[in-house]
């Protein structure tokens, strides 16, 4: 598959490891449909993508409606996708002595949620056509200084990931799992 085919959708737009995939991909020839969680997001994204190749929308995490919607509008508009890349990634350092924060949803939002409404919306296309790419995180050990409820966002989204390969054994939608902490080549 060439560049120039290749359509990706991605999580995780609004971050920096986000926007540094979102470039790499438009540099290489690849469309780039982006979502953000929040309205302000879609905008300043909109603002910096800025090219005719380039889609951004508002996908709450968690919002399996949104996120279909959001799929069915970016196919409409770029064309197949081809790349799902689950690059909605938030890491709480652990600190000494304290308790762990109520931050749990906001991780789960970050790490899971957001993730996995844009999988689930996406995969039954890249089914039917028989092919696909899924980038979801990995964790490694330089990410192992984390509070315990980033911990067990973590532990969810490995967890989601652990199901999906399951699930597509012998498909032909491939999964790669990419460290946290990767540089945005390594998403690509």
């Amino acid at each position: 598959m060439t560049a120039a085919t290749r359509v990706v959708l991605l999580t995780g737009a609004a971050d920096a490891l986000g926007t540094a995939i979102a470039d790499a991909a438009l540099s290489a020839g690849a469309s780039v449909a982006a979502i953000a969680p929040r309205g302000w997001m879609v905008d300043r994204l909109r603002e910096r993508l800025g090219v005719d190749r380039a889609l951004a929308g508002l996908v709450a995490p968690g919002d399996a409606q949104a996120a279909a919607g959001f799929v069915k509008g970016a196919q409409d508009a770029l064309g197949p996708i081809t790349d799902v890349i689950c690059a909605s990634v938030l890491l709480r350092p652990a600190a000494a002595g304290a308790e762990p924060g109520g931050d749990l949803e906001e991780l789960l939002d970050a790490n899971l949620r957001a993730n996995s409404a844009v999988v689930r919306a996406a995969l039954p296309s890249l089914r039917r056509r028989a092919r696909g790419r899924l980038a979801l995180p990995a964790w490694t050990d330089e990410l192992a200084d984390v509070s315990v409820n980033c911990r067990a966002s973590i532990a969810a989204i490995e967890a989601f990931a652990a199901g999906l390969e399951v699930e597509l054994k012998g498909a032909s939608v491939a999964l790669d799992r990419v460290p946290a902490n990767a540089p945005a080549a390594a998403w690509i």
